[in-house]
């Protein structure tokens, strides 16, 4: 019976399963139009009545949907095993059936893992079981006797849901595919290279991240600005900018585009290399659309670096490298300028040991070791004064600098190594437009004093607690033969640590602070309670009776008999 009806529906629509497709057209970079198939969505359908299933058959506009039916089935058991074979997109069902109704087969064929879009089909009478089943998510319900256009309105309203979760599914998988490639071309130009990268071609680029790059040139520029792109209050800065460089597309010339971590958009620029000239122009004009945006978002910097040019996208990483470092050229030659890698590379180079020797950077080390703020200001003045002397010097050098500058002064703090590396990386991204090597230094510094205040917090509040520990025993436990050493064991110091935190943290040493406390005690036991001297000296932690009275009147100015005469 069932091949019966589908020779009904080839004969009704005209086609055949392996000709069911239909032709969907795509613009290319040079905005003519390529033809290429689309493959047709597959129907099944589940109908229990044979008069029925055939006029769902000559009803439905198949064809002109690019709609296949796959199989028409009879009753529902059949139905799950045809589902579950041939995995339709659409389901069109009767909703009550022998063996199996419409409510368990959606159910049934859910716990399959399979979610094509279910249309069921019903009589008046189960109109309410029908609402039921569009509880359970199905597309919409058609009522008996079965209405031609009702019918079509109804699978292309299907149609239409599984074409957007498809351009949904595919613009997830291609943002997924750039992340990838960003990774892998960001991921060489800090050169830590890619196999993958190293041997890759034109074709095998867009095949596997659906770029459209051609045959030419490719060439890379760095845009930053001193607005941080990366602060929230800032998204809609940021999508200007974006906005910009999608206007500037010209036909021919591919722009892929990316914000880096750090907050400057990285482009990648592909052409015919006849149409090089036009691709400098279109980055050029990206400098003056940008710096108008300050007629909205108030005064504000920009500078884009250029790498050279290269036939090979295998170059592409190393082209990026290029074109960050080429933007930092703003350090010598200052902002609003568009900045040639080859321009930045006849900047002077200096060794970078030069700019912080060795014996500063011990002493900026020290420092934050001891905690002497007053040095370290010392030191990053005195750094501050010398930075002048580098201010046309060669940007890697002037980087080279400001990380050792971070790298030495992190070293000497305790501080672990996860909050060491976000705050580099928050330095990095907050200097990262700065103009100049004064104001590269100024930052950095500020940024790293103003760590170093949290830290010199943090570890106070770190010694806090087992001093705290220690007094809560010592006030329990001052009557019993208790030492330095094992109330230090207790809190988990060395005991010539715990009496340095101890004395910073109580203003008084160990030894001290105990006696106080069973001197307190002491005077309590004298003024309160008739007990003699000896049995109050024992209570408070001695056993000697001439030793507490020499201890009491040192610390009080009187003998204990004399104290309690006070209170008789």
């Amino acid at each position: 019976m069932a091949l019966v009806m589908y020779d009904i529906y080839k004969h009704v629509t005209g086609f055949a399963n392996k000709n069911c497709e239909c032709i969907d057209t795509k613009e290319d970079l040079n905005g003519s139009h390529t033809r290429r198939k689309k493959m047709p969505l597959r129907v099944v359908v589940v109908e229990d009545e044979y008069r029925i299933a055939e006029l769902l058959l000559q009803l439905g506009h198949w064809e002109m949907l690019n709609l296949e039916v796959a199989d028409v089935c009879y009753d529902g058991i059949h139905a799950l095993e045809s589902i579950q074979n041939n995995k339709p997109d659409i389901v069109l069902t009767d909703i009550r059936m022998p063996g199996c109704d419409g409510l368990e087969l959606i159910q049934k064929v859910k716990e399959l893992g399979l979610s094509p879009e279910f249309i069921i089909t019903s009589g008046y009478r189960h109109f309410e079981y029908a609402k039921t089943a569009i509880q359970q998510g199905v597309v919409d319900y058609l009522l008996k006797p079965i209405d031609e256009e009702a019918l079509n309105q109804t699978l292309e309203k299907a149609c239409a849901k599984l074409r957007q979760q498809k351009n949904r599914e595919t613009q997830y998988k291609h943002v997924r595919c750039a992340d990838e490639m960003w990774r892998q071309l960001l991921q060489g130009s800090e050169q830590k290279p890619s196999d993958g990268w190293q041997h890759m071609t034109i074709d095998a680029c867009n095949r596997t991240y659906f770029t459209q790059f051609v045959p030419g040139f490719f060439r890379a520029q760095y845009i930053c600005t001193t607005i941080d792109t990366t602060l929230q209050e800032n998204v809609v800065f940021r999508e200007k900018i974006r906005t910009i460089v999608e206007k500037s597309r010209r036909p021919g010339i591919c722009l892929e585009s990316h914000f880096c971590a750090g907050g400057g958009l990285l482009l990648l620029l592909n052409a015919d290399t006849a149409q090089m000239e036009e691709g400098r122009q279109c980055v050029s004009a990206l400098l003056y659309t940008i710096r108008s945006l300050s007629e909205i978002y108030g005064e504000f910097h920009v500078t884009i670096g250029c790498s050279r040019t290269s036939g090979e996208i295998s170059n592409l990483p190393e082209l990026i490298g290029q074109a960050r470092l080429a933007e930092r050229g703003s350090l010598a030659f200052g902002t609003d300028i568009i900045l040639e890698y080859d321009m930045v590379q006849r900047l002077r180079r200096f060794l970078p040991v030069s700019l912080i020797p060795p014996g500063r950077a011990e002493e900026i080390r020290r420092s934050f070791e001891y905690l002497q703020i007053e040095e370290i200001r010392k030191e990053y003045d005195a750094l501050d004064r010398d930075a002048a002397a580098y201010s046309m010097g060669h940007p890697a050098d002037m980087l080279a600098a400001q990380r050792e500058l971070i790298r030495c002064s992190l070293d000497g703090t305790t501080a672990e190594q996860r909050e060491k590396d976000e705050l580099t990386q928050k330095i990095l991204r907050q200097t990262a437009a700065d103009g100049s090597f004064q104001e590269l230094l100024r930052t950095t510094q500020e940024l790293l004093l103003a760590f170093f205040s949290d830290y010199v917090e943090k570890l106070r509040k770190k010694q806090q607690k087992p001093v705290l520990e220690a007094k809560a025993y010592m006030d329990a436990a001052f009557g019993k033969d208790i030492t330095l050493e094992q109330v230090a064991e207790r809190v988990g110091l060395s005991p010539a640590y715990f009496s340095k935190v101890f004395k910073q943290e109580t203003g008084q040493g160990f030894a001290e602070y105990l006696m106080q406390l069973r001197i307190a005690a002491a005077k309590k036991y004298l003024a309160e309670t008739r007990e003699s001297v000896k049995s109050i000296a024992a209570l408070v932690g001695y056993q000697d009776e001439k030793y507490f009275s020499k201890v009491f009147k040192k610390a009080v100015g009187i003998k204990p008999t004399v104290f309690r005469s006070l209170y008789a």
